[in-house]
């Protein structure tokens, strides 16, 4: 049934492992980034400096660093990250380092490319796509952004949240590959239309042509006063993940199919395969989802489903 939405393949050779918690999903995305050969591609809605953040950040430096020619690329929401001055500051070094980040601006100037006179409300149309692609071969998507409380580093229950993500590996990757390379290139498309003056690529490329000396030196200063701000207790312990990461299995020859929705393109692909697969639940029906706001018509699907008699359940985290 899904066929008919957004990408047509959904078919088997695909392997899938559910990563059952934010230690397993941290640790999988660190191993991805070590095993890359080509490309690395990762989206998130927030990209925090802390423990976890740095500890992917300062890696994909090194690899950077290490193999010139691996592309990495990064796109983070803008309005959800400008008002934390240390993620501005770290997308600063992975700019620097010739990792383009899209979705950062200098001087905090992410608002322009904001502007909609089209729509007006298109600002709390958020990108809240959650990917991590290697190679375009290996991924992992679901509902971790990049931070402490996803990979539940620490020991405040506030700061363990719960949630999931699954990896995977065959066929499906390349429609997950493709549906970041769109994002990508229509940021870079709204960067492009802004008149050269404010286009921050012009800018970039010049700085990358600064006297390496220079460069260094700032970039080594904002690298010090970083490391400086993070606090001790939060450090990224790898040992201390190891032990708490939940184990799942890995299903091989699985069909699998990629569905997503951008609200500020008029996507709702997400909504429609929820209402289809409860629509044609036969036995149950379980949700899992980190937030449960249903709207009216989704809210008459489940009332619709329980009236034939499915049972349903919904687990969502008290906060």
């Amino acid at each position: 049934v899904l066929t008919q939405w957004y990408y047509q393949h959904f078919g088997t050779g695909n392997r899938a492992r559910l990563l059952i918690n934010g230690e397993a999903s941290f640790l999988e995305r660190m191993r991805l980034i070590d095993s890359a050969e080509r490309s690395i591609r990762i989206q998130a809605l927030i990209f925090k400096a802390d423990a976890s953040g740095c500890a992917i950040a300062d890696r994909l430096i090194e690899r950077k660093r290490e193999r010139p020619e691996l592309d990495i690329r990064v796109i983070v929401d803008a309005y959800a990250n400008i008002q934390d001055y240390d993620a501005q500051m770290l997308y600063f070094e992975l700019m620097d380092a010739g990792i383009d980040v899209q979705g950062y601006e200098p001087l905090y100037l992410g608002w322009m490319n904001e502007i909609n006179t089209q729509d007006w409300t298109a600002g709390n149309k958020r990108y809240h796509e959650k990917y991590f692609v290697v190679d375009g071969e290996r991924a992992i998507v679901g509902g971790m952004n990049i931070g402490d409380e996803y990979a539940r580093i620490g020991t405040e229950p506030a700061l363990i949240w719960r949630d999931q993500d699954v990896y995977l590996e065959g066929p499906v990757v390349r429609d997950i590959a493709s549906a970041f390379d769109e994002n990508f290139d229509y940021f870079h498309q709204i960067q492009a239309q802004r008149p050269s003056l404010l286009e921050s690529d012009v800018y970039w490329g010049a700085w990358r042509h600064v006297h390496p000396g220079l460069r260094g030196a700032v970039s080594e200063s904002l690298g010090r006063g970083r490391r400086w701000r993070r606090p001790a207790t939060r450090r990224f312990e790898a040992a201390q993940l190891e032990r708490r990461q939940v184990q799942s299995p890995s299903y091989d020859d699985v069909s699998v199919q990629f569905v997503r929705s951008r609200p500020r393109l008029g996507e709702r692909w997400i909504d429609a395969a929820y209402r289809d697969q409860i629509e044609h639940a036969e036995t149950s029906i379980v949700i899992a989802n980190a937030y449960f706001v249903p709207t009216d018509t989704f809210r008459r699907a489940l009332i619709d489903a329980a009236g034939r008699g499915d049972p349903s359940q919904a687990l969502s985290p008290p906060l």
